[in-house]
């Protein structure tokens, strides 16, 4: 997302998120702060982004990397259990979230981290908490044939 911000002596400068908070250099030789990006985004307009529209992308916000360890530990869970809905919509609604909060630019990366961490245990949680009962009772022996009594009394007769 790229904003306009003025100079005082009329120059406009397009930054983008990621300077926020950051010093530049106007051609007259005066410093100028960008803001923070809360101020950037109620204060200033917004241009069209250059980049993503060159390369025919649909949204210019782009996923952080943390973000991707995420989709994977949420993939995992279908991959598993060789599909099945439930496990498949644990892990796509996971990593969809996870994608979905890490985009949130506003927010501080260690926030954003540990909802996606919360996220991703959850998931994992409700996953075992399903298919673990039904784990064990896949792997339990099966119970040894007790001889019938009636069936014994008949014989003997």
């Amino acid at each position: 997302m790229n904003f306009e911000v003025p100079c005082p002596c009329g120059h406009k400068f397009a930054v983008t998120a990621g300077d926020a908070g950051t010093e530049v250099r106007c051609s007259c030789g005066r410093p100028l702060v960008i803001p923070d990006l809360p101020v950037l985004r109620e204060r200033y307009q917004r241009t069209e982004p250059d980049a993503p529209a060159a390369r025919g992308d649909l949204d210019p916000v782009s996923t952080p990397r943390f973000a991707w360890m995420f989709v994977i530990a949420c993939g995992i869970i279908p991959m598993l259990t060789v599909g099945g809905l439930i496990p498949t919509f644990l892990g796509v609604t996971g990593a969809v979230g996870c994608v979905a909060i890490s985009r949130k630019e506003a927010w501080s990366v260690v926030s954003r981290v540990a909802l996606c961490t919360c996220i991703t245990g959850a998931c994992w949680a409700l996953f075992l908490a399903v298919y673990y009962p039904l784990l064990l009772l896949w792997l339990q022996p099966p119970p040894k044939p007790r001889p019938n009594p009636a069936l014994h009394r008949t014989a003997i007769k």
